[in-house]
């Protein structure tokens, strides 16, 4: 039960930032040409943190407290720099008028 647990919150985070960055996505056309650039390099992390999460699956059922130590460590560090990169794009936004659905930035912070 403890392994679904754990792998359910490494699921809800990635999810939740899933949502914010399709949210952003969607904004991503009223960006300036710099704030593209930090997009494509926001985007690299996603799949970094994608990819790794997908890799590290097979470890959790293997051993699962060193996984999912690996993991939280990995997807924590990634989710922060992300989070605080989607901030700051939603700040431009926002300055720029434009207002997001969502409150997924609240939720993560």
């Amino acid at each position: 039960m403890a392994e679904n647990e754990n792998k359910w919150n490494v699921n809800e985070i990635v999810q939740n930032l899933k949502t914010w960055r399709d949210e952003l996505n969607v904004q991503a056309h009223l960006m300036k040409a710099d704030m593209k650039d930090e997009w494509n390099e926001l985007e690299q992390k996603w799949d970094e943190l994608v990819k790794s999460a997908k890799e590290l699956e097979p470890e959790i059922s293997e051993n699962v407290q060193e996984a999912k130590t690996a993991l939280q460590e990995h997807a924590t560090k990634i989710s922060k720099q992300l989070s605080e990169s989607y901030s700051k794009i939603k700040e431009s936004l926002w300055t720029a008028g434009v207002k997001l659905e969502s409150n997924t930035v609240k939720k993560l912070q």
